[in-house]
């Protein structure tokens, strides 16, 4: 218990958690400090960059990312033909407030070339600590072993680079939008309120409230996403496995887990720890840990499975004001297996030591985005007015505690959802119709409300009814039914997104952000290898039926552009409810106060401060955005100016870091 405790208070921990440091050159430079102690890449970690700028003047946010300072002790270019390429004047170890002061790991050029600069070597080995010791299961690929980590059986009788497969057989293939288009076009061909027949009605609620339905697959997987808090699981300290079960359809992915507690696999108890300090004295769990994935591929769901880990550094290795630390380090493709539809798969995925879990990123490339989901360690949590809090904290206080208790808990977690969201504008249209309060000529109008509805759920790559897009802005996203809708700017491919307008360095992009629900959420930005490189790792499948060398993610070094000491997090204010004032205050945000903490803080005093080792400090420090007086919306731009050329895979990972699971929006 008192180990449990220790883990606790001591590891909430989000993206990039960055100890207090004193004031002076060190607490400028941030995370660039260890570039001085770390082994050089491919030995170690590639190097740090620093955080990024940003600048809020009312509803509008200037964000510029890092530059890596050229005075690091550290051989930024151990890879021939890879050199420092500084622009302009070079930083002399400086805190970047100068956006065109700094240097680069890699010299100009296009990622979308034959040539592409930040294209690493692609090397098959375990990526490397800080100290330069092997993390084990970071080889996703090698030509011997297509997928590396991936086995079917059980930890006990492993059958390498396979999966077990079963037959989906009736209608277990059948898909939530196969059944709701049946209540679609019922609802569609009733000329009046006695030709709708209550058991299809019925059907259409049980399918988007996630309620039991008999011989469906789907059974239990809401279309509306308001069950979070019971989307947990704990890894087994036997078996040390933690099995999930996803369903595939579509341009969706939905889990039955939205996080992981590793504590079982993480520290061994009763290892020398001292609990009155707040580093971690004991034994940390070297053993490797097993995810045993259970995923039914439903009908138009046909995808390669990929699952992507962002990994932190050893905290064993890097202590920091008398802390252990979780650094970004690596993120793999883990496997890149192909599914069909109709079937089953089961099979396992070996992970690294359980301390440097952050989380996994689930994603098919083929309608990407939205066809994501994610899943994250319950232990990496935050600190909300002071006390830690683990990874579900928002998801609790939104959503409730059990949101499936009673009728009454389930309504109320649903009412959190906006009423422009097109999932739960379907759900609002079959309550009416159920409660017979649709009468003569509005049977067909409360139809076509259903049927246009559906439709929009069907694309989250364009901005459904009641979502104005912002004509000045590049991208405009929206939170509506704790997930991410998006569109690009005159961008019309339905199956990917791309921001074919940054390809160079010094790019500016506008992000206007929309809040559709009645709960704030938070805008994250993480870059996919662009600033620190990555390697091309997979290898020709096509035997198979693979197609991991033209689209994987790879093996990348990412790095967060917000939630860090130097950068506020980006929390978007809720939208107005019709009828009646919203109080902040339920939604487990606490105390939104900026709190300067004096000459010690980091960064310097007057920008966001820094408490204790929690990324983002006591978050969130201030609600931003405004909401609209004419539809109740709540707004945010930001502007980033890029500092480097984007990964060839992905350009922009956007999420909600406070109820990530499928509040993705993606840009390649």
């Amino acid at each position: 218990m008192k180990m449990q405790l220790k883990t606790l208070q001591r590891a909430m921990l989000l993206l990039a958690p960055i100890a207090v440091l004193s004031a002076g050159p060190a607490a400028a430079q941030g995370l660039t400090m260890l570039n001085d102690v770390c082994a050089p890449w491919p030995g170690g970690p590639q190097p740090r960059p620093h955080f990024s700028v940003f600048n809020t003047t009312g509803n509008s946010t200037i964000a510029h990312t890092g530059l890596f300072p050229d005075t690091d002790n550290v051989d930024p270019s151990p890879v021939p033909g890879f050199t420092m390429n500084p622009p302009g004047n070079s930083m002399t170890g400086g805190n970047n407030l100068d956006p065109n002061q700094g240097g680069h790991l890699f010299p100009p050029g296009d990622s979308f070339g034959d040539d592409p600069k930040n294209l690493l070597p692609t090397v098959y080995e375990n990526i490397r600590s800080c100290m330069g010791n092997e993390i084990i299961n970071t080889v996703p690929s090698t030509p011997e072993n297509p997928y590396n980590l991936q086995f079917a059986g059980d930890p006990d009788n492993r059958r390498p680079n396979t999966a077990d497969t079963a037959p989906l057989s009736g209608d277990l293939s059948r898909s939530p939008t196969d059944d709701l288009d049946v209540v679609r076009r019922h609802l569609l061909a009733a000329r009046n309120k006695n030709d709708i027949d209550p058991a299809i009605v019925q059907r259409g609620i049980d399918i988007l409230e996630g309620n039991p339905i008999a011989g469906r697959s789907y059974s239990g997987f809401p279309v509306l996403h308001y069950n979070g808090p019971l989307k947990v699981k704990a890894v087994d300290p036997e078996t040390r496995t933690v099995e999930i079960n996803q369903i595939w359809f579509d341009s969706h992915i939905e889990s039955d887990t939205m996080y992981i507690d590793t504590s079982a696999v993480e520290r061994i108890p009763d290892s020398g720890d001292d609990p009155s300090t707040p580093v971690w004295e004991g034994q940390w769990d070297d053993r490797e840990w097993f995810v045993k994935y259970n995923v039914y591929v439903l009908n138009r769901g046909h995808e390669d499975f990929a699952s992507f880990p962002m990994l932190y550094d050893d905290p064993k290795e890097i202590v920091l004001g008398g802390q252990n630390q979780f650094i970004p380090n690596v993120s793999l493709d883990q496997t890149f297996f192909p599914m069909e539809e109709g079937l089953k798969y089961t099979f396992f995925i070996k992970q690294p030591p359980a301390r440097f879990f952050n989380l996994t990123y689930h994603w098919g490339w083929r309608v990407h985005p939205p066809r994501v989901q994610a899943v994250e360690n319950l232990l990496r949590g935050f600190v909300v007015d002071g006390q830690p809090v683990l990874r579900d904290h928002f998801e609790r206080t939104v959503f409730g505690d059990n949101p499936r208790a009673s009728e009454d808990a389930k309504l109320q977690a649903i009412s959190m959802i906006g009423d422009l969201a097109p999932e739960k504008r379907m759900w609002s249209a079959l309550r009416r119709f159920k409660a017979g309060s649709v009468q003569g000529n509005r049977v067909r109008a409360i139809a076509d409300e259903f049927s246009e509805s559906f439709f929009d759920w069907g694309n989250r790559n364009k901005l459904p009814r009641g979502i104005p897009e912002d004509p000045n802005a590049d991208v405009t996203i929206a939170y509506l039914n704790n997930t991410i809708y998006g569109h690009i700017n005159g961008y019309v491919n339905d199956a990917q997104v791309e921001l074919t307008k940054w390809t160079q360095r010094g790019t500016k992009v506008k992000v206007a952000i929309i809040n559709g629900d009645y709960y704030p959420h938070q805008y994250t930005l993480v870059d996919f290898g662009g600033m620190r490189g990555w390697e091309n790792t997979f290898q020709n499948t096509i035997e198979v039926g693979g197609a991991g060398p033209w689209f994987t993610f790879g093996r990348i070094h990412w790095w967060p552009h917000t939630i860090n000491p130097a950068v506020p997090a980006i929390v978007v204010t809720p939208a107005q409810r019709p009828s009646a004032d919203s109080d902040l205050a339920a939604y487990g945000l606490g105390n939104y106060r900026r709190i300067d903490r004096g000459d010690d803080m980091l960064p310097p005093r007057g920008q966001k401060h820094k408490r204790s080792n929690i990324v983002g400090n006591d978050l969130p420090n201030e609600i931003m955005g405004v909401t609209s007086a004419s539809d109740g919306l709540g707004r945010h731009n930001i502007e980033w100016e890029f500092t480097y050329e984007p990964g060839r895979r992905l350009r922009m990972y956007q999420f909600d870091a406070f109820h990530h699971d499928v509040a993705v929006w993606s840009i390649h």
